[in-house]
């Protein structure tokens, strides 16, 4: 996380909580837990004060050599979120939105005590999920050149389904950071989320928000069914040819590539460890139809796999065939999905390129996400 001070003139500089809060600031800088911004004036008082130890002097000046080259991060596409210190009040707090970003404004007084500058907790359903999440911040950090002195510092959580907002309360409790991120469990665009997310919502206006701040956590709901849904389609191909799969999985693959080709989004809702059926489809928009006189979101999605004459486009050149639910069926791909994508990234490489139209938007969102709330500057400090 990025920490930036502000309002030292302000400051009263005989208040020892004060001096602590800066102390603990820089440490958690030098260790590379998280990264500390100020101006070379408050660096230099904290480096001519007596208060402090000379190796803390020492990484107020080594911390002075950084600002030239860290400032603009903050003002950069590159980051969503960073916290503002304002050194003049103890127990400020509010949230900002500033330049396309939320800055966290807080008093000195939650830093004062060590814990508080720990690296930051990523909590997840699942700590499948979780790892998933921190391969896409190392993704984002790869695949921007800019920021090859960065990498990301954390903690893995996971809540177990239903207990993810208890846990997530839990942590913020412990004046802890948290960045954590829940699916949806939507089956159809219009349908309501699932329980699991609904345990965040405040209250009824907050169906509508996919994005939470509370003190200094996030919760980021995606808008998508599930994890899986974002899995890179080559990836899922990859997986699923490779992977001695049925026939019915090697069809289900055909279908949604067939159905990508032609603009689908029909994997951000579809059930991939469940699979899904025609007619269990049409159930689902006949529930959530806003309109009866609308065509249903399955209903236009699985047409895309039609041809001509009313043939999908595994059997256009078969005249004689009477094309049933069987051909617009999608296999389940099995409960160890994610596992095994996470296998896959051991054995590979990937870059922007790879990722498909559909689910590169999400990448780049939670991507940004995780190196906001886990940047460290990856350059040593030396301070003895």
């Amino acid at each position: 996380m990025i920490f930036e001070l502000i309002n030292e003139e302000q400051a009263n500089w005989s208040d020892e909580s004060l001096l602590d809060a800066l102390e603990n600031l820089l440490k958690a800088f030098a260790e590379q837990q998280h990264i500390v911004i100020a101006r070379p004036s408050l660096l230099n008082k904290i480096a001519n004060n007596k208060y402090f130890s000379q190796k803390v002097k020492n990484m107020a000046k080594c911390a002075g050599q950084t600002v030239r080259e860290l400032k603009p991060l903050i003002q950069s596409d590159y980051v969503s979120t960073y916290i503002r210190i304002d050194l003049s009040s103890e127990n400020k707090f509010e949230t900002v939105e500033e330049n396309q970003k939320t800055v966290l404004v807080s008093g000195f007084a939650f830093f004062k005590n060590s814990s508080a500058t720990q690296s930051t907790n990523i909590l997840g359903e699942d700590l499948n999920d979780v790892k998933f999440y921190i391969y896409i911040g190392n993704f984002y950090i790869k695949n921007n050149s800019i920021l090859d002195k960065f990498a990301l510092k954390h903690s893995c959580c996971h809540g177990g389904g239903s207990q993810t907002a208890n846990i997530y309360n839990n942590i913020l409790a412990e004046n802890k950071f948290c960045y954590c991120i829940v699916d949806s469990d939507k089956k159809h665009p219009n349908s309501p989320r699932g329980e699991t997310c609904k345990a965040f919502l405040k209250n009824a206006d907050d169906d509508v928000k996919d994005l939470f701040f509370e003190k200094f956590g996030q919760v980021r709901i995606l808008d998508a069914h599930e994890v899986e849904s974002i899995i890179p389609f080559n990836v899922l191909t990859e997986i699923i040819v490779n992977g001695n799969s049925s026939r019915d999985l090697i069809l289900t693959i055909k279908r949604l590539q067939r159905m990508i080709e032609k603009d689908s989004n029909i994997r951000i809702y579809l059930d991939h460890k469940k699979g899904l059926n025609r007619e269990d489809a049409y159930k689902l928009d006949d529930m959530y139809r806003k309109k009866k006189k609308f065509k249903g979101y399955y209903s236009t999605e699985l047409n895309k796999l039609i041809e001509q004459n009313n043939k999908c486009f595994e059997h256009i050149e078969q005249v004689y065939h009477q094309c049933d639910d069987n051909c617009f069926r999608f296999a389940p791909m099995g409960s160890k999905l994610l596992s095994k994508t996470l296998k896959n990234f051991e054995n590979n490489n990937y870059t922007k390129g790879d990722i498909d139209k559909i689910t590169l938007p999400y990448w780049e969102m939670i991507g940004k996400d995780i190196f906001s709330w886990c940047c460290c500057y990856k350059v040593p400090m030396k301070v003895s």
